[in-house]
């Protein structure tokens, strides 16, 4: 699934996540979102150890996740980070992050003190959703 069509799928209004989930989650909510998203991550990244023969490809739903998390701690996250996070190749996790951008998934601005510096943050809507996606424990 490539990043623009992952960021509707997430956008969307059906599939039991009714526009009303696109205000702030409840903190219970969220904490169960945040330990849920946490422990795919890292059942992801070892994944990849135990396989390292095997190309795994989800870079925009990594993104997302680990968006998710650090938000949820309270960590703003640069563009590098993100891409990191995403497990892929750097220009392709780049790709993913601008089309999630372009998509209306993501929001992205400029370090105010150094314009190389960029960062990335799910939108509201967005982190609403997962979190009832991930509270569901329907992933």
């Amino acid at each position: 699934m490539n990043a623009l069509s992952l960021g509707r799928l997430v956008a969307a209004q059906d599939g039991g996540l009714a526009a009303s989930q696109d205000h702030a989650p409840d903190p219970a909510t969220v904490g169960v979102a945040h330990e849920r998203a946490a422990w795919i991550l890292k059942l992801r990244r070892d994944r990849e150890h135990a396989f390292k023969q095997v190309q795994f490809g989800d870079a925009s739903w990594d993104i997302l996740l680990d968006l998710f998390v650090r938000r949820t701690e309270g960590r703003l996250t640069s563009v590098s980070s993100a891409c990191i996070g995403s497990g892929a190749p750097t220009t392709t996790a780049l790709r993913h992050v601008t089309a999630l951008v372009n998509a209306g998934v993501l929001t992205r601005w400029d370090s105010g003190a150094d314009g190389r510096v960029g960062y990335v943050d799910l939108t509201d809507a967005v982190y609403a959703r997962l979190a009832a996606l991930l509270s569901r424990g329907t992933v």
